[in-house]
């Protein structure tokens, strides 16, 4: 297992709730400002991604462009393949058949069930695949009201020590996660931001 795991960004929701959008309560959630200010949405895309790339992985500004779309065209083919297999009972032993695909994940879930999620995939983890954690701040979404705030946070730094040891290649957080927490989990898991 790579000693030094891909750090990902935090949610966009989250981002452009801080630039003041308003986003709770939208059935939409961000797809509605894609819709009504797609600039808003590449300018978080820009401070979420392609500063990433390019502070973390010295790539020029053309260079984390053509990594995101590296990305998006690797998601078009995994679509595809799943498509032309059919609909299988176990989606890990179908992702781990696929050869574009590099990892597999949870998403915008409570983190405290990343852990028993990945030890219940793990039995049918290929070599090849790496596991994707993206879960959300652990706050309770209420329809109608939004985001249910909890007096006991979850931090996502002191579980993703967890994480690495179940194969966990990509970390980083969807809704609530900020840039912040992203940096707490990055000086855990490598002691720099």
């Amino acid at each position: 297992m790579d000693e030094n795991p891909v750090i990902l960004d935090g949610g966009l929701a989250t981002e452009l709730e801080a630039a003041g959008f308003q986003i709770q309560g939208d059935p939409l959630w961000s797809a509605k400002i894609l819709h009504t200010n797609p600039q808003a949405v590449k300018e978080a895309h820009c401070r979420l991604a392609w500063e990433g790339f390019i502070q973390h992985l010295g790539l020029t500004p053309e260079q984390a462009n053509q990594l995101l779309m590296s990305g998006v065209q690797l998601a078009k083919e995994a679509v595809q393949d799943f498509k032309g297999d059919g609909v299988h009972p176990e989606a890990v032993q179908l992702a781990g058949r696929c050869k574009q695909l590099v990892a597999v994940g949870v998403n915008c879930c409570d983190p405290v069930l990343v852990e028993p999620l990945l030890e219940s995939a793990g039995p049918h983890r290929s070599p090849d695949l790496s596991w994707v954690v993206y879960p959300n701040r652990g706050e309770e979404w209420v329809q109608g009201a939004g985001w249910k705030t909890s007096e006991s946070k979850v931090c996502l730094a002191d579980l993703s020590p967890k994480w690495r040891r179940q194969w966990a290649a990509w970390i980083g957080g969807c809704c609530r996660v900020s840039p912040a927490d992203i940096a707490a989990v990055r000086q855990q898991l490598h002691g720099s931001t």
